[in-house]
């Protein structure tokens, strides 16, 4: 059994529709989730023929609010997946949550059922900000969402925050603190790093490596950050950065620092494969970012090759380039911009 599938279960339910978010989701329709349940193991039971031959490594259930959806269904969901599909006995199954529908109970079960990632949306630290988006939680509800997920996934499980550069300095301190005990992986963008003292001065506060670099461009952006030590992580982005060679040139810079890699990678198929090779020849590789985009068949479709982890782990590309490319078909049916 040598090729892999990833599965994509869309939970389109929601408390509340966020003004920001363009995902299919239907918001206040609870009373819909039992015919979607039936629906849904119908599909499941329908398209497994189509998976024989194939091991299932990952399995996403995103939204939409999984969590919103209730563990019990998830649960049921799961149990589907594991008597239809040949799933891997260290497949990654990871769940989308939002804190105000997290709690221990339901994380202990989920976690029995093969939950083994949590996609925890909290998006800011500021209440009126968090009701501006129409979001159901309060930012201390955030804190004991992850403590429920500390305890349930044990001392193990890498917990990682990421505020996506939403958050000013003092909060990302406050939040920092409060969320310090829970023994977190890393802090992915405390805040905008557009002023790298900012990162200094969190970095002096807020016992958590700092992880930033998605919105840092070349060796010269990245270049106070290491110089005063304030980040642990560097994410450059390939698409961003600078490309395969700058992205080489500021990674061999961080190790000179004793500072590890995450490429951040937001894309398909194309951006695994150039992170892999990238990752593949530098030695301070922390991990690699396996976005959901890489598992959505439209996209996997567009492309030549479909690079899955296999028991959490990346084979390598050792085919011309980086290993990938886009079809034949794809390219017929772009559009075509000529430039003179």
């Amino acid at each position: 059994m040598g090729r892999q599938l990833g599965l994509y279960i869309h939970i389109p339910f929601c408390k509340s529709k966020c003004d920001y978010c363009d995902f299919y989701s239907l918001p206040e329709r609870e009373a819909r989730m039992d015919a979607y349940q039936k629906a849904l193991l119908a599909h499941l039971k329908e398209t497994a023929p189509q998976a024989k031959g194939y091991l299932v490594d990952t399995v996403y259930f995103g939204g939409g609010t999984p969590s919103f959806y209730g563990e019990k269904r998830l649960r049921e969901l799961l149990s589907a997946v594991k008597k239809r599909f040949e799933v891997a006995g260290n497949a990654e199954i990871s769940l989308e949550a939002n804190p105000d529908s997290v709690d221990k109970k339901s994380m202990v079960r989920l976690r029995r059922a093969g939950v083994n990632r949590v996609s925890l949306g909290m998006q800011s630290a500021h209440d009126d900000e968090l009701e501006a988006l129409h979001r159901a939680h309060t930012w201390q509800q955030t804190r004991q969402a992850v403590a429920a997920i500390r305890e349930a996934g044990g001392p193990d499980l890498g917990i990682i925050i990421e505020l996506h550069a939403l958050t000013d300095t003092t909060t990302a301190v406050q939040l920092g603190r409060e969320l310090a005990e829970l023994g977190c992986f890393y802090y992915e963008e405390p805040t905008q790093p557009l002023d790298a003292e900012l990162f200094k001065e969190i970095n002096a506060k807020v016992p958590i490596p700092l992880a930033t670099g998605e919105r840092v461009y070349t060796r010269w952006g990245y270049r106070p950050f290491l110089e005063d030590r304030s980040i642990a992580i560097i994410q450059p982005d390939l698409c961003n950065c600078g490309g395969l060679s700058e992205g080489k040139k500021i990674c061999d810079m961080a190790h000179t620092y004793d500072v590890g890699v995450q490429i951040h990678i937001c894309g398909g198929p194309i951006s695994t494969a150039a992170a892999l090779q990238l990752e593949a020849v530098i030695p301070n590789f922390l991990i690699h970012e396996q976005h959901h985009n890489a598992l959505l068949k439209e996209n996997i479709d567009m492309c030549t090759h479909d690079y899955q982890p296999k028991d959490g782990y990346f084979e390598i590309p050792d085919l011309p380039g980086i290993g990938n490319e886009v079809t034949e078909e794809t390219i017929r049916s772009s559009k075509v911009v000529t430039v003179k």
